[in-house]
C-alpha cells in the first residue's frame, strides 16, 4: 500500500473525483489527466511535475497566441522558457486592456490580444469603479463549465442556484455580446436546464428556479422569486451562490417577508414589493402551482420563530451552502449559522473571477458530491488551465507558484487563453502550504483593502478581526472602513442587523465602549498601531453606526447605474474615493 501510495499519490491528490458520467469531460481535459497518470506511473520526476504542467500550459498559450498583435510585439515565438517569458512580458492590469478593449468592441479588430475568436465580454463587478470588459473565449469558458457541472450536474435532489445572468436587452452593446462570466456559463448549458424542479417530474440534477428566472427579460431583484421557487420545492439539497453575501442577504429577507412569499405559495400569486413587469409576472405565475398543504407546513415553521435554525426545518434534506465565504465574506459565513445551525455544511468552493478560475477548494474524502471540505477555508491552485505567478506583497517581480512559501502572502497574476498575459488580478492570498509544487492557499482581500493614517497600514482583515470582538456586545451584519476627516486616525462603520432591534441596541452602546474593544485587537494584532498610539502620534478609532442595510443600498444604486445583477456585486470594505465616503457617512451617526 505504500508503495501504491508513494507512486500514484501526486496524481490522486490533484485530480478531482471522475463523475461516472463521462460525456461531461472533453477529450482534452481526459488527455492532460492521463499525460499526468503517466507520468507518476512510467516514473516521471515527481518533484519537477508540477513544474512540468505549468510550463505545459503556458507554452500553450503563448503558441496559440503568438501571431496576435501582442504576441509579435513581445516576440511570443522567440519565448521557450518561464524565464524567458517574465524577461519580455512585463506585469499588466486593465489600463493597458481598455483601448484594446474599445478596438475590438467599437471598430471590430480582431487578433489583438487572442487568436480564438472572442466570444463576448464579461462584466465585472464595478466595486472599483466603472465595470471592466473581460474577454472570454470558448476554450476560457471550459473550466467555468467544468466547475458548474462539478458542482450543480448529476446532483440528487434540486439547487437554489443563485448565480446572475443580465437581462437580454442589457447584453449588447456596442454590437459586443455582454454579460456577467456566470451568465456566459448559463447560456452555455442553457439547454440542459429543463423545467425548474417545481414543475420537472424527476429531480436528479434540477435546478429550483424556471428560465425564466435564470435568463430574464428585465433587470430585477430575484430574492423574492428565487425564494418564491425554492420554498415550493421540497427536495432542496444545497445552495450555490456566488457569495455567503448573497445568501445571507436571501434569508434575511425571508425572515422579514416569510408571510408574503408564503400567501404566493397558498394562491399562486407573486406579490413582490420590488417592480416587475406584468410580462414578466404573468409568465412567472404560470410556473406555479397553488400549493396550500406546502403554505400550511411552512407557516407552521415560521410560526416557531427564527430563533432555531430554521433551514434544515423548511428543507430536511439541505446539505450544503456552496459559495465563497472567506475574507470579505466571513462575517456573512457566520452570520448565515443563524439560519443553518449545524446540519448544514459550508463549501468555498471555486475560487474564480472574470479573469481565470484560479484555485478550488481541498477536496475531502471519497464522496463525488461533496466536493470541497466544510469548513476548509484552504484552495488549492489548478494548473492545468491557465498559467499563475504570485506576486510577493510590497515585491517587484512575482515568483512561480513552485517557489512560494509557506505563511507569506502574494498577490495572483495570470496568465490565460483569452488573451491577458500577467494580468495582476489584485486578489490576496496567504499561502499555508506546498505539496506536489502546487500551492494550497487561503484568500484574504482584495489588493486595495488597506487604509493608511500617519503611516499606519491596517487591512480589511485587521479590522474584521476587531469586529468580531465587538459582536459579543452588539448584533453587526457589516462594515465599513477608512480614516477620519484629519487623516491622523481610522474609521470604522459598523451597521447592525436589519432584525428586531439592534440598530437601536447598538446606538445605545458608547462609542468609547466600542472603540476600547476594536484597538484591543488591533493594537494586538498590528504591533506599529500599538505603539503608534501609545506615542499619541495616532488618534483613538473613530467608531459610527450605519442605518441597516445601507450596503445593499449602495450595492442595488450601483446596480441600476452599472446595469449589473445583485448577485455580482461585492460589498464595499474601504471608503477609498469620495464617491464613496459621502455615501456611507450621511448614513453613520
Amino acid at each position: 500500500k505504500e508503495q501504491v501510495r508513494g507512486l500514484l499519490g501526486g496524481f490522486f491528490d490533484q485530480v478531482e473525483p471522475l463523475d461516472p458520467d463521462g460525456k461531461f469531460y472533453t477529450e482534452d481535459v481526459v488527455g492532460e489527466w492521463m499525460a499526468f497518470a503517466r507520468s507518476v506511473i512510467l516514473g516521471g520526476n515527481q518533484d519537477t511535475l508540477g513544474e512540468r504542467v505549468a510550463e505545459d500550459v503556458l507554452t500553450g498559450i503563448l503558441k496559440d497566441n503568438r501571431n496576435t498583435n501582442i504576441g509579435r510585439n513581445y516576440e511570443f515565438h522567440l519565448i521557450h522558457t518561464k524565464e524567458a517569458f517574465e524577461a519580455k512580458v512585463p506585469l499588466s492590469d486593465y489600463d493597458y486592456y481598455a483601448p484594446l478593449v474599445k478596438l475590438t468592441t467599437r471598430v471590430g479588430e480582431s487578433d489583438i490580444f487572442c487568436h480564438d475568436k472572442v466570444e463576448g465580454y464579461a462584466l465585472t463587478s464595478g466595486t472599483m469603479g466603472v465595470p471592466k470588459r473581460i474577454p472570454y473565449t470558448k476554450e476560457h469558458l471550459k473550466q467555468y463549465v467544468d466547475a458548474f457541472v462539478a458542482v450543480c450536474g448529476n446532483r440528487k435532489g434540486s439547487t437554489l442556484l443563485m448565480l446572475p445572468s443580465l437581462p437580454r436587452d442589457h447584453r449588447f452593446a456596442d454590437n459586443t455580446y455582454l454579460d456577467m462570466i456566470s451568465g456566459a456559463v448559463l447560456h452555455t448549458v442553457e439547454a440542459s436546464l429543463e423545467d425548474n424542479s417545481h414543475a420537472a417530474r424527476f429531480k436528479d440534477g434540477k435546478i429550483t428556479s424556471p428560465k425564466e428566472l435564470l435568463f430574464p427579460d428585465e433587470t430585477i431583484n430575484p430574492r423574492h422569486l428565487r425564494l418564491l421557487f425554492a420554498l415550493l420545492d421540497r427536495e432542496l439539497t444545497q445552495i450555490v451562490a456566488p457569495f455567503t453575501w448573497t445568501v445571507f442577504e436571501m434569508f434575511s429577507y425571508l425572515e422579514t417577508h416569510h408571510k408574503q412569499i408564503v400567501n404566493d405559495i397558498r394562491n399562486g400569486t407573486i406579490s413582490m414589493d420590488e417592480p416587475i413587469s406584468d410580462g414578466m409576472r404573468k409568465k412567472l405565475e404560470k410556473r406555479i402551482k397553488p400549493d396550500a398543504a406546502r403554505a400550511d407546513k411552512l407557516e407552521a415553521i415560521f410560526a416557531e420563530g427564527f430563533d432555531e435554525p430554521v433551514l434544515p426545518k423548511i428543507w430536511p434534506g439541505l446539505e450544503r451552502i456552496v459559495a465563497a465565504g472567506t475574507g470579505d465574506f466571513s462575517i456573512y459565513t457566520e452570520k448565515l449559522k443563524r439560519y443553518t445551525g449545524e446540519k448544514v455544511t459550508f463549501h468555498n468552493g471555486y475560487l474564480m473571477g472574470s479573469e481565470a478560475v484560479v484555485a478550488r477548494s481541498v477536496a475531502a474524502g471519497n464522496d463525488r458530491y461533496m466536493l470541497v471540505a466544510a469548513g476548509n477555508d484552504r484552495y488549492m491552485l489548478l494548473t492545468n488551465h491557465d498559467y499563475f505567478e504570485f506576486l510577493p506583497l510590497g515585491a517587484d517581480a512575482p515568483v512561480q507558484a513552485k517557489d512560494v512559501k509557506a505563511g507569506e502572502e502574494y498577490e495572483i497574476i495570470v496568465t490565460n487563453h483569452a488573451g491577458l498575459y500577467r494580468y495582476r488580478l489584485g486578489d490576496v492570498v496567504r499561502v499555508d502550504d506546498v505539496k506536489d509544487q502546487i500551492p494550497e492557499f487561503t484568500y484574504l482581500r482584495r489588493g486595495h483593502e488597506i487604509c493608511e493614517a500617519r503611516g499606519i497600514t491596517l487591512t480589511v482583515n485587521d479590522m474584521y478581526d476587531a469586529v468580531c470582538a465587538l459582536q459579543a456586545q452588539a448584533d453587526i451584519c457589516d462594515f465599513v472602513m477608512g480614516v477620519n476627516e484629519n487623516d491622523d486616525g481610522f474609521l470604522l462603520c459598523l451597521e447592525p442587523s436589519p432584525i428586531g432591534s439592534a440598530y437601536d441596541d447598538m446606538r445605545a452602546l458608547s462609542g468609547e465602549t466600542l472603540c476600547e474593544a476594536a484597538e484591543a485587537v488591533l493594537g494586538k494584532k498590528v504591533g506599529d498601531y500599538r505603539k503608534a498610539r501609545e506615542s499619541g502620534s495616532l488618534n483613538p478609532l473613530q467608531v459610527l453606526v450605519l442605518e441597516p442595510e445601507t450596503q445593499l443600498l449602495f450595492r442595488d444604486r450601483n446596480m441600476y447605474l452599472w446595469k449589473c445583477m445583485p448577485d455580482q456585486m461585492k460589498p464595499v470594505r474601504v471608503l477609498d474615493d469620495p464617491r464613496k465616503e459621502r455615501f456611507f457617512l450621511q448614513f453613520a451617526k
